[in-house]
């Protein structure tokens, strides 16, 4: 079990009997976070499960409650390949999933695990797959219809202002 150091003051009394009961690791962690933020004069919200990790959640209950993540997960698709396959969960194998979810499951998938055909691609769409600016997307698009298609990795880095090891990261999320 974590100790606690410091001044407790702030700490209620359900949080000091949950830590005297002997609670799991993950969830004491969690909960002297809170009492910190809080005995600190922040909010709660300070030690909130960010963006990316609540969409992560709703993705793991959503999909994760008929097959393995990793079946989901195991290859990339366009956002419009991973909006096909939603609705067919929906539609075709009875998946219940509210609109909401149905958005951030989306988004999560082509953000973690989507991937873009430079060649075609918006700047949107280039900046949610690849995690790149809008500048740098936009940087992209301009200079494919200036000067043609990608043939291939090699030649996408060499647009200017593009950073090659942000597009390194996501190399696998490209298709030309």
């Amino acid at each position: 079990m974590i100790g606690l150091r410091g001044n407790t003051s702030h700490m209620s009394r359900a949080f000091t009997e949950r830590v005297r009961r002997g609670i799991g690791t993950a969830a004491l962690v969690t909960l002297a976070a809170l009492g910190t933020a809080i005995g600190a004069g922040r909010t709660a919200s300070a030690v909130e499960p960010t963006q990316d990790a609540k969409s992560q959640q709703v993705f793991t209950a959503v999909c994760g409650k008929c097959h393995p993540v990793e079946r989901v997960t195991a290859m990339r698709r366009s956002r419009s390949q991973w909006e096909e396959t939603i609705t067919s969960m929906i539609t075709a194998r009875g998946a219940q999933v509210s609109d909401e979810d149905f958005d951030t499951v989306l988004t999560y998938l082509s953000r973690e695990y989507g991937r873009v055909d430079v060649n075609r691609a918006e700047p949107d769409d280039i900046v949610e797959v690849l995690g790149v600016t809008e500048q740098m997307a936009s940087s992209i698009v301009a200079h494919r219809k200036q000067h043609g298609p990608f043939e291939n990795f090699e030649a996408l880095v060499k647009v200017p202002g593009v950073d090659r090891d942000a597009l390194e990261k996501k190399r696998d999320a490209i298709t030309f």
